[in-house]
């Protein structure tokens, strides 16, 4: 039987796995290469678009497109740090959401547990 963590996370924690964000249950010295380097080309990003807006300061209009994208791009890389700073504390909570009381709770068909009939 699949649980809540299953049923909802799957397809998310594929994709934080192949961008190296969410951690993998066997750390190989690869995957930690592959973090940093994909870490390093976010981070790089925000480093290219500074220089942009150096270079196109006196453009009003492509200004405010580069700091809109500076800024989208700064609050990725802070939240991709973010998760990889607190990776044992989401496992944790994960563990915690994947007790058999909240395993049925979301399955369809499955009223009952919730007190609906």
């Amino acid at each position: 039987m699949t649980n809540s963590v299953d049923i909802f996370l799957s397809r998310p924690r594929y994709i934080l796995r192949y961008l190296g964000i969410w951690p993998k249950e066997n750390h190989m010295i690869v995957h930690s290469i592959y973090k940093a380097f994909v870490m390093m080309t976010q981070y790089s990003f925000i480093l290219f678009e500074f220089i942009y807006i150096a270079d196109v300061w006196g453009n009003l209009d492509e200004v405010s497109e580069a700091s809109y994208l500076l800024f989208t791009q700064a609050s990725v890389c802070y939240k991709a740090t973010d998760i990889r700073k607190t990776s044992t504390k989401n496992k944790e909570t994960l563990r915690s959401v994947s007790y058999e009381c909240f395993d049925d709770v979301y399955v369809v068909g499955n009223n009952a547990s919730l007190g609906l009939g």
